[in-house]
C-alpha cells in the first residue's frame, strides 16, 4: 500500500448500506453502541465467546440499564425467555433486559456489586431446576442428578410415590413440566428454592422470577 499511496497515509471510512435500521436488530443499544452496526474483528472468523467475555458483556450491560435509569434488570436466558419476558413488561426500557445466557450467578452477584435495586430471572423451567440446585452457572452438565434432586423434593412434599418414580425417571426437566403442568405445587417449590439461591447469590438485591413456559406463557414468583 504505501509503495502505491503518496507519502501522508490515507483516511479510510467504513460503511455499512443501512447499518443504523440493521443495529436494532442486535444488542448494540443496549451496551451503549448507537448509530449504527459494531465492525469488528480481522478475520471474519466467529470463536466461541469466552467465559470472561460474557461477564464483560453482562458488566457493560448493567452499567448501560444503571445509566439509562433502570432500577429493574431483567436476566434472560435465552430468546424466547427474552421475548416473553419483554411481552410481560412492556413499559421496561430495552436497556433494561440483560442476556445473561448460562451466568445467572455473575448477574446476580454483579447487581449486588453495582447496585442494581431489583433483579428478575427470565428463564424456562429446566434452567430454573438449575437455579433451585445451586447451579451458578447453568449449561447443561449435571441434568440427571438435577432430575434425581427434583424427584426428592416431590417426595418431600409428600406427592404421589408413581409421580415421584416418573420424575426421577424423566429424560428431561422440560419433560417434567409439561407433565406437571405450571400451577403444580412442585413448580412452586422449585421457584421457591430458586429465590432463595438468587437472593443469597446478589445479597440484598429485590428478586423475582419469572417462569416462562414452553408456549411463551409467563408466571411470576417473589
Amino acid at each position: 500500500v504505501r509503495s502505491v499511496f503518496p507519502a501522508g497515509g490515507v483516511r479510510v471510512t467504513l460503511s455499512i448500506p443501512d447499518g443504523e435500521e440493521r443495529a436494532q436488530k442486535t444488542l448494540n443499544a443496549r451496551l451503549g453502541v448507537l448509530g449504527g452496526l459494531s465492525i469488528l474483528g480481522t478475520t471474519g472468523i466467529v470463536r466461541p465467546i469466552s467465559h470472561k467475555a460474557w461477564t464483560d458483556t453482562l458488566d457493560v450491560a448493567l452499567d448501560v440499564a444503571l445509566a439509562a435509569g433502570c432500577d429493574q434488570v431483567i436476566g434472560c436466558t435465552g430468546r424466547s425467555s427474552e421475548k416473553a419476558a419483554q411481552a410481560a413488561l412492556p413499559d421496561l426500557a430495552e436497556e433494561a433486559f440483560v442476556m445473561m445466557g448460562d451466568h445467572v450467578g455473575y448477574l446476580a452477584e454483579a447487581c449486588h456489586r453495582k447496585g442494581v435495586p431489583r433483579l428478575t430471572i427470565a428463564a424456562q423451567f429446566a434452567k430454573l431446576v438449575k437455579i433451585a440446585c445451586g447451579h451458578r452457572q447453568t449449561h447443561v452438565r449435571s441434568s440427571e442428578l438435577d432430575l434425581r434432586e427434583l424427584a426428592a423434593w416431590a417426595a418431600a412434599l409428600g406427592l404421589d410415590a408413581s409421580l415421584v418414580r416418573t420424575i426421577a425417571g424423566a429424560n428431561t426437566a422440560r419433560e417434567v413440566f409439561l407433565t406437571l403442568g405450571p400451577r403444580h405445587p412442585l413448580v412452586t417449590d422449585v421457584a421457591r428454592r430458586a429465590l432463595a439461591q438468587l437472593r443469597d447469590w446478589s445479597a440484598g438485591v429485590r428478586i423475582a422470577i419469572l417462569l416462562v413456559g414452553y408456549d411463551g406463557e409467563v408466571i411470576g414468583f417473589e
